[in-house]
C-alpha cells in the first residue's frame, strides 16, 4: 500500500519577523509538528533548522508522520523587518555628577528608544538607572512595525565633577597695606570673571587673564573673587571662589631716646633725644608722642625736625610719619639735684594703629656724678660719723652750706663745705655750751654755684 502524509498547514502564508530577533527556520510558523523545511519545492535537502531566514525568500514545509514525509509541501513566504538605528548630535556625552542623571537623560533624536548596557544585550535598562562616569549605553529604536532596530547607537558617558575656582597667592605671608600680591586660577579657562574689595586691580584681572595684580589699599572687607566659563553640564552649578585676603599694617613705629651725657653733674645742660622711626612700607598720620621729664632736669628748649611740642605737657605732634623714615626731637635741660632722673617716651597715638606696640616707648635713667646729704650725725668723739657728711661735695667746691636751728635762725654758714662741721656753731651771738650746740634737729641749706635750686632739707645729730 502506498501511505503519503497530508502536508502541514498554517494560518499565515507570508509571515514577518523582526531582524533583530535573528529569525531562523525554527521560527516559521504552522499548525503541526514534524515539519520539515526546503528552499525549494522539489530540493530533497532539508535545511537545517538554525538556518536564517531571508527577506522575501519563500520556505517550502513537508510534514513527516510514520515515517512517511508529505508529497505535498507548503509554501510560506518570509518578510525579515527593520528598523533604522536612532541617531544623535553627541555620541559623546556630558553630565555634572550634581545632577543625578539618567538613563532617561540620554540625548537621541527620535523617541521610542530602548536603551541597554551592550550591544547584545536582551535586557533593556530602566530609564532611572543611574548614569555612571565612561559608562557605554547603546540604543535601539522601536518601529512602528514592532521590531527594534537591530542596530545600536553607541553613546559614551562622562559624568564631571563640580570644580570650582581656586585661587593662590604669589605671598606666602598676609598682605601688607600699600603692597602688591597677585592672584592666580586655573589657566585655559574662559570669560574669567574677576572682583576685588578693598583694594585696586593693577594689572590683569580682564576676561582673558587667569591671574589679577591686586594693590591693597584698605585693612578691613579685603577679598578677591573669580568665576570662569569651564564648560560641559557643570557650568550651570558652579561657585565664585572667594579668596578672603587678611591686610595688615606692616610697618613698624620703634621710639628711643638718648642722652648726650649719661654721667652729667649738678648745674650740667644736656640734650636728650628723642627719635621715631617708621619701618616699613606704611604711613602714618596723627602720630603723638608724650615724653616726660623728671624733677631732676630743669627745661631749657627743644627743637624738632618735624611736627610741633607742648612743653606745657610734653607732647610731641609729628602729624605725619613717611614710610620707611625717621623724625628727631632734642630737649635742651639743665640737671639739678634729684632723685629722679627717669626719662620716659613713648608713641601714643598713631593713624593706622601700629601692629607692634612693644618698641612704642623708651625710657632711660641718667646717673648724676654724686651728691648725697646723709642727714643724721653723732658728734661723740668716737672718730664714727662725728660730722656733718655730703658725699662728693668735693667735686662742688664752689658751694656754700647754712645751717639753722628750729627756731630758723642761723647757726653756721660755711663757703666751700668739706664735711668738717661737728655741731660747732660758728655765727656769734650763737649759745652753746663747751661741747657746741645741743642735740637736734636743724635745718640744712645748701648751694652750689651754677645751681639755680639749692638743696635742702632736715638734719639731726645726737651726742
Amino acid at each position: 500500500a502506498l501511505n503519503d502524509t497530508a502536508a502541514p498547514t498554517t494560518d499565515n502564508a507570508v509571515q514577518e519577523f523582526c531582524a533583530v530577533d535573528a529569525p531562523t527556520v525554527s521560527d516559521i510558523d504552522v499548525n503541526e509538528s514534524g515539519v520539515v523545511w526546503y528552499d525549494s519545492m522539489d530540493s530533497d535537502i532539508p535545511l537545517d533548522t538554525e538556518t536564517s531566514l531571508v527577506d522575501g525568500k519563500a520556505y517550502y514545509g513537508a510534514r513527516v508522520n510514520n515515517g512517511c514525509e508529505s508529497a505535498q509541501r507548503t509554501k510560506i513566504t518570509v518578510f525579515i523587518n527593520d528598523t533604522t538605528a536612532p541617531t544623535t548630535d553627541n555620541v559623546l556625552q556630558e553630565f555634572c555628577a550634581t545632577e543625578g542623571a539618567t538613563v532617561l537623560d540620554l540625548m537621541v533624536n527620535e523617541s521610542d528608544v530602548v536603551w541597554y548596557d551592550s550591544l547584545d544585550s536582551d535586557i533593556p535598562l530602566d530609564t532611572e538607572t543611574v548614569l555612571v562616569d565612561s559608562g557605554k549605553y547603546y540604543a535601539a529604536l522601536l518601529g512602528s512595525n514592532g521590531c527594534e532596530s537591530s542596530v545600536r547607537l553607541e553613546i559614551t558617558v562622562a559624568v564631571n565633577e563640580v570644580s570650582n575656582p581656586t585661587i593662590t597667592s604669589s605671598s606666602p605671608n598676609t598682605a601688607c597695606l600699600n603692597e602688591t600680591i597677585t592672584y592666580y586660577t586655573e589657566e585655559g579657562k574662559s570669560n574669567y570673571q574677576w572682583e576685588v574689595t578693598g583694594g585696586a586691580i593693577v594689572e590683569g584681572g580682564t576676561n582673558s587673564d587667569n591671574y589679577v595684580k591686586v594693590y591693597w589699599e584698605d585693612t578691613e572687607n579685603t577679598s578677591v573673587s573669580v568665576l570662569y566659563d569651564m564648560g560641559g553640564a557643570c557650568q550651570s552649578t558652579m561657585e565664585k571662589s572667594v579668596y578672603n585676603e587678611t591686610v595688615e599694617v606692616c610697618s613698624d613705629i620703634a621710639v628711643d631716646v638718648a642722652s648726650s651725657e649719661m654721667s652729667p653733674a649738678i648745674s650740667d645742660e644736656l640734650v636728650i633725644t628723642v627719635t621715631v622711626v617708621n619701618n616699613g612700607p606704611n604711613g602714618f598720620t596723627d602720630v603723638l608722642i608724650e615724653n616726660v621729664i623728671p624733677t631732676g632736669f630743669e627745661f631749657l628748649g627743644v627743637s624738632t625736625s618735624t611736627g610741633v611740642y607742648n612743653d606745657m605737657d610734653g607732647s610731641w605732634n609729628l602729624g605725619e610719619l613717611a614710610p620707611n623714615s625717621g623724625e628727631w626731637m632734642e630737649i635742651r635741660v639743665r640737671v639739678e639735684p634729684s632723685d629722679n632722673y627717669l626719662v620716659q617716651t613713648g608713641m601714643v597715638q598713631s593713624s593706622p594703629v601700629d601692629s607692634d606696640t612693644t618698641n612704642n616707648s623708651a625710657e632711660l635713667t641718667l646717673s648724676p656724678k654724686c651728691l648725697v646729704v646723709y642727714n643724721e650725725f653723732s658728734p661723740n668723739g668716737d672718730g664714727i660719723n662725728d660730722t656733718f657728711v655730703i658725699s662728693c661735695i668735693e667735686n662742688y667746691p664752689n658751694n656754700s652750706l647754712r645751717i639753722f636751728d628750729k627756731y630758723g635762725s642761723l647757726v653756721y654758714e660755711e663757703e666751700g663745705y668739706a664735711n668738717n662741721w661737728d655741731g660747732t656753731p660758728n655765727v656769734s651771738g650763737v649759745s652753746s655750751s663747751s661741747q657746741g650746740l645741743p642735740s637736734g634737729t636743724y635745718y640744712y641749706v645748701l648751694e652750689i654755684g651754677g645751681v639755680q635750686k639749692p638743696l635742702t632739707g632736715w638734719l639731726y645729730f645726737q651726742r
